[in-house]
């Protein structure tokens, strides 16, 4: 009976420790995406320091870049293929939208790169990424003459449903 509850014991603590590494893990690429929901880009950067995996850092690299430059630097793009669905891709994904409204603001082709974001994102459950996403596709139809309020208006009321602060508002 002892050797029992104690593989149940054993099991529960390795469970509990994975999820609080896991969350630990993604603290970073949550503090990350704060930062730059603050516009505090020197602070996004200080948050790559503590990201261990080289794909991933590269990417948010470069997307704290394209937003700080908006587009007043010429700032290189290359596609490149990444697991679908996995916090890399949809990093890369933001980033290929933000390209293409910096460099033409009057294409609707970045509001499908941050749609697909929102999406996988929800998938994810990464909530500082989705809200991240959900900026982005307001910030894109700030840009758009064509495209209708009522899908804007979707948006702006999940993004107000997800905050949790000030900041978020």
């Amino acid at each position: 009976m002892s050797i029992v509850l104690f593989r149940h014991r054993a099991i529960f603590i390795l469970i509990v420790a994975m999820g609080f590494l896991k969350a630990h893990g993604n603290s970073d690429l949550n503090n990350y995406f704060v930062s730059l929901k603050q516009l505090d880009y020197l602070g996004a950067k200080a948050q790559l320091k503590e990201i261990t995996d080289i794909a991933l850092k590269e990417e948010c690299q470069l997307l704290a870049d394209l937003i700080y430059f908006s587009g007043q630097q010429e700032i290189e793009f290359i596609d490149k293929n990444f697991k679908k669905n996995t916090e890399t891709y949809l990093i890369h994904r933001l980033s290929k939208g933000y390209h293409i409204l910096f460099s033409n603001r009057y294409t609707s082709e970045p509001f499908k790169y941050f749609r697909e974001v929102y999406e996988g994102s929800v998938l994810l459950k990464n909530e500082e990424l989705t809200k991240f996403s959900l900026l982005s596709l307001i910030q894109v139809s700030n840009y758009e003459i064509l495209r209708s309020k009522k899908g804007t208006t979707k948006y702006l009321e999940y993004y107000k449903k997800i905050s949790i602060d000030n900041e978020d508002l």
